[in-house]
């Protein structure tokens, strides 16, 4: 069974771009923006590994979908990874601030980001299932 990704770009050719070299490893989720990508994470969110979620968007950018995700317990387990054409530490480090697990910089490298979401979801499944076993579900313990 596939990991399930979510993309959220508002230009559909990024989309389509991401889609064509990620839908051989991963079943896709698709928004425009990110009041779209809230209500998919909602929706999905036991299912969904990892977000590809772009910087810049109308209605509502990645730092307002970052903002959502931190208030909300059920989303803020899922791994965002933002991309972003704007390059400079100033940025990059709001990006991890406002508590994305990565970023990547277009134009996309195609290895870069498989190798990263890779990364990232292992690292964050060890990390719940290292969680289950450290709590006993009988005793709470």
């Amino acid at each position: 069974m596939k990991r399930k990704l979510l993309i959220v770009d508002d230009h559909e050719i990024n989309r389509k771009i991401l889609k064509k070299f990620l839908s051989s490893d991963y079943d896709l989720f698709e928004a425009e923006n990110g009041e779209e990508a809230l209500s998919v994470m909602r929706k999905y969110k036991s299912s969904i590994s990892a977000v590809l979620l772009d910087l810049v968007m109308p209605k509502l950018n990645a730092f307002g979908v970052l903002e959502a995700v931190k208030s909300d317990q059920g989303l803020k387990q899922i791994p965002i990874i933002v991309m972003t054409q704007v390059s400079g530490s100033e940025v990059e480090n709001r990006i991890l601030a406002e508590g994305a697990a990565d970023f990547i910089r277009k134009p996309y490298n195609p290895g870069v980001i498989l190798k990263r979401l890779e990364n990232l979801i292992e690292l964050h499944e060890s990390k719940e299932q290292i969680l289950q076993i450290e709590k006993d579900e009988l005793t709470g313990l």
